[in-house]
């Protein structure tokens, strides 16, 4: 139990010794009023949709998120039972013109007091302000005019879509191609899995071909990979 006390006492102090400091208010300086918070938020839903109006070729969105767990109440071990992680995804698109775009899939994965996905020293540790960027993926996207088909080039997912855990979920460089041919949708490409390394996994290439039948609104059909 003293050691349960001793990992808890120590937050609790900081706060207490903190909270007086954060709580002071300057001298004269008032509270902001319900109303005072309305404004700004008006404001800044105000600035928001001027930005929606732009003319921008570049979009962006993603996620935040900020998880705790706990594994285990078990104290007699020494680990962690217990962290929080968090990672902001975000991706940008930029479009050339209505057939050509490049997009950018990056994330930063700081779990907090541990190492993340920058594979450094400072990650979500002490001096946190040292994470890196992850890239997941970076591509170029090329919409074949008057058509459904669209070709990628670059960092993306080599699986199928919806049914890519069929092969893997990861990301490798390569080429990849879909689109309708009467009621099938085909989904192929072909990747470099790896190269000049010589072991054996040199000089050896990815091929993929899945075809996704849908003669009718309730019956559908998958076969791949191939």
């Amino acid at each position: 139990m003293s050691k349960i006390f001793k990992s808890i006492s120590a937050p609790l102090a900081i706060a207490l010794v903190a909270t007086p400091a954060l709580a002071a208010e300057p001298v004269g300086r008032a509270s902001p009023t319900v109303e005072d918070l309305k404004v700004e938020i008006n404001q800044l839903t105000a600035e928001v949709e001027e930005l929606k109006k732009g003319d921008s070729p570049f979009t962006v969105n993603g996620y935040y998120r900020l998880q705790a767990t706990s594994e285990s109440l078990d104290t007699t071990d020494d680990n962690s039972t217990a962290f929080v992680d968090q990672r902001l995804r975000a991706k940008i698109t930029g479009d050339l013109n209505d057939n050509v775009s490049l997009v950018w899939y990056g994330e930063v994965d700081s779990p907090w007091g541990e190492t993340g996905s920058c594979q450094g020293d400072n990650c979500g540790k002490l001096s946190a302000d040292g994470v890196g960027v992850e890239t997941k993926n970076a591509y170029a996207e090329l919409k074949v005019p008057n058509s459904d088909w669209k070709v990628r080039a670059g960092i993306q997912g080599y699986g199928f879509g919806k049914y890519e855990s069929l092969v893997t979920n990861d990301d490798m460089n390569g080429v990849s191609f879909a689109g309708n041919v009467g009621m099938a949708t085909l989904t192929g490409g072909w990747f470099k899995w790896e190269e000049n390394d010589r072991d054996s996994a040199d000089d050896v290439d990815f091929y993929m071909l899945s075809a996704e039948l849908h003669p009718s609104e309730v019956f559908h059909y998958v076969s791949g990979p191939v």
